[in-house]
């Protein structure tokens, strides 16, 4: 895997780490690792081998929330370009809600 990924993935028999590996910035979530997080439980979930899913991180802090450096930048983006959409928000924020509730109905977190 790419050493700048933000999820790196480990295998110790039927466990599958899936560790968060944005230590520099407390592990704070982000599009990129978002979009990681989604497809290693995807990956997961397909492979029959793979019976429990163990969720880590490198560094001082599990996960510190949402970066708001990315976040707050892109609200000013959207402000300058005609104003914030509510409704484009929501849908933004349900995305990440739906990746992390991932972890509870994959059939692989048995």
């Amino acid at each position: 895997m790419n050493q700048d990924a933000p999820i790196r993935i480990e295998d110790d028999g039927a466990v599958r780490h899936l560790i968060m590996c944005r230590a520099a910035s407390y592990n704070t979530i982000n599009v990129a690792l978002r979009d990681a997080l989604s497809a290693a439980i995807d990956a997961a979930d397909q492979d029959d081998t793979v019976k429990v899913l163990l969720l880590r991180a490198e560094g001082k802090a599990f996960c510190a929330g949402f970066g708001l450096d990315w976040s707050t930048l892109n609200q000013a983006r959207e402000a300058t370009a005609g104003g914030w959409d509510s409704m484009h928000d929501l849908q933004r924020i349900g995305s990440y809600a739906a990746v992390f509730s991932k972890l509870h109905s994959c059939s692989s977190a048995r």
